[in-house]
């Protein structure tokens, strides 16, 4: 079974339980080094191509930018402030305004439905 089947779609908690097991007392310690690492990975701002970083600083005179992710909000907010455009956004929804990570890998609209909640990114 590749990590596609097993894991794609959940959360980094389910993941380490699915991974590690049910009983595995140290989660929430792999998860928070995990997130350190990648916002520090991701600091230099290179996980983000010039182009998108162009378009997302065009769109906003002509509608409104959000970021939906999986990812928490600290790890999206650190993407988007090092490839600065944080600016340009005016909502990111993460894993923590959702009801959970989902394991339908179809993209669907939540417009009208109350299921989420978007925050302005915080101007750090």
């Amino acid at each position: 079974m590749s990590y596609f089947d097993l894991l794609a779609g959940l959360s980094d908690r389910e993941m380490v339980r699915r991974w590690l097991g049910a009983d595995f007392s140290g989660a929430e310690e792999v998860v928070g080094e995990r997130i350190a690492r990648y916002r520090s990975a991701a600091a230099d701002g290179a996980t983000v191509l010039e182009a998108m970083r162009e378009a997302v600083r065009y769109e906003p005179a002509r509608v409104p930018v959000a970021v939906v992710s999986s990812a928490t909000r600290s790890e999206v907010e650190t993407v988007l402030a090092a490839a600065g455009v944080l600016a340009s956004v005016q909502a990111v929804v993460t894993i923590e305004e959702t009801a959970g990570a989902s394991r339908n890998r179809s993209c669907t609209s939540a417009h009208g439905s109350g299921s989420l909640r978007s925050r302005r990114p915080s101007t750090r």
